[in-house]
């Protein structure tokens, strides 16, 4: 008895197992009909790299000798380009490898997503693969700015110019200069992102010079932008050689040399003894100090350089004042006389000795000589200059 209750419950179990089965089978032809669905081999990957008004694509396609072409689209699939595939010649690890590079260009400004399919000899398409990049144009153009300049140092007429710059923005990656020789001719020098200084060899001096900054929007885009020339404001230094310092309230020339020292092109220094005009202690002056320099001609400033004794603080603020009215040894500064055009105070820190002053762009004043007025001190009543040097305006 038992024996057949098993025999009939085997009986009804494969009776429901066959029809489940033709279920499933209907289940499935509802997805295959038309036969079953064949993909091409799809590319193995890809890479999109931003550029001016373009898009650089770069793929790779290893052991597909079925597929005949890559399609790219983007656009949502309005735009599309296809890259026939030839044969591979490159052999990576024994694997036949189909790569290659292919731009998009005439891109319109903005952020573009791209889906790539392969098509194989039978017309089967790949499951897509995804990219991103970016097309940049006027939008960025017209956002970048030059890199500023922080100073521009001539020490001597027979060295080398130096400019020193502030720090670059995160895109900058290099910056070029234009300038003139003391022969006449152009040259150009080129300074990267990372350094702050620039040395422009034989520049000519008390002229000006052109400048442009390159940028490269992301690292791994596959071009670089670059802002028109333009001229600094500042030029190169004026030649002080036959400058001429006329007057002064007061000088020890046992300490330092005088003030005919501060445009004699010797900045004081360590290992320099005596170069720097000291005010009078033996017997006290007291303050103000200041000196007139005759810079032989009516001269728009753009910017001065000051140089303070080396490791002394005792010269705090500093004043200058052009003018085209001064009798030489005249003692007394009358200020109707005089324009003030900057005015700047040292850094406490003893060991930085250099102040760099820039004139107003709005400041549109002329003169043959130069204040400079030494109103307070950080010891008493000393103060101590050791060098000016004077950059004239680029439109002058």
């Amino acid at each position: 008895m038992k024996k057949i209750n098993s025999n009939l419950y085997i009986i009804i179990l494969s009776f429901f197992a066959f029809f489940s089965c033709e279920d499933m089978m209907d289940y499935h032809k509802d997805y295959t009909k038309g036969g079953e669905i064949v993909y091409a081999p799809k590319v193995d990957s890809v890479i999109f790299s931003s550029g001016k008004r373009r898009i650089q694509f770069q793929y790779w396609l290893y052991d597909s000798p079925s597929v005949r072409s890559i399609n790219v689209y983007w656009n949502n699939g309005k735009d599309s380009l296809e890259i026939p595939i030839e044969r591979a010649t490159i052999k990576e690890s024994h694997i036949l490898c189909d790569s290659g590079k292919v731009m998009i260009d005439n891109l319109q400004e903005g952020s573009y997503s791209f889906h790539v399919k392969t098509i194989d000899s039978s017309d089967n398409y790949s499951l897509k693969v995804e990219g991103f990049a970016n097309s940049y144009g006027a939008n960025f153009e017209n956002g970048l700015s030059n890199r500023r300049v922080k100073s521009v140092s001539q020490y001597a007429i027979n060295e080398n110019a130096t400019i020193d710059w502030y720090a670059a923005s995160e895109e900058m990656i290099g910056v070029e200069v234009k300038y003139t020789k003391k022969d006449n001719q152009e040259a150009i020098v080129s300074l990267s992102a990372s350094s702050t200084s620039m040395a422009c060899p034989d520049a000519k001096t008390d002229s000006p010079f052109e400048y442009r900054t390159f940028f490269l929007p992301e690292p791994t885009a596959i071009d670089t932008f670059a802002t028109d020339w333009s001229f600094n404001k500042t030029k190169f230094p004026f030649d002080r050689s036959n400058w001429e310092v006329i007057g002064v309230s007061d000088e020890q020339v046992s300490d330092g040399g005088g003030v005919k020292t501060i445009i004699d092109g010797i900045i004081h220094a360590q290992g320099i003894p005596s170069n720097f005009w000291h005010s009078r202690w033996s017997p006290v002056a007291p303050l103000p100090h200041w000196a007139v320099i005759d810079m032989k001609s009516p001269k728009k400033i753009a910017m001065i350089e000051t140089f303070r004794r080396w490791s002394n603080n005792s010269t705090r603020s500093v004043e200058y004042y052009v003018g085209n009215e001064y009798i030489p040894g005249d003692m007394n500064v009358d200020f109707n006389k005089w324009t003030k055009i900057t005015e700047g105070i040292f850094d406490s820190n003893a060991s930085n000795n250099r102040l760099v002053l820039e004139v107003s762009d709005g400041l549109n004043v002329a003169g043959r000589y130069l204040l400079i007025y030494l109103r307070d001190s950080n010891n008493a009543q000393n103060t101590q200059i050791s060098e000016i040097f004077v950059c004239g305006r680029s439109n002058e």
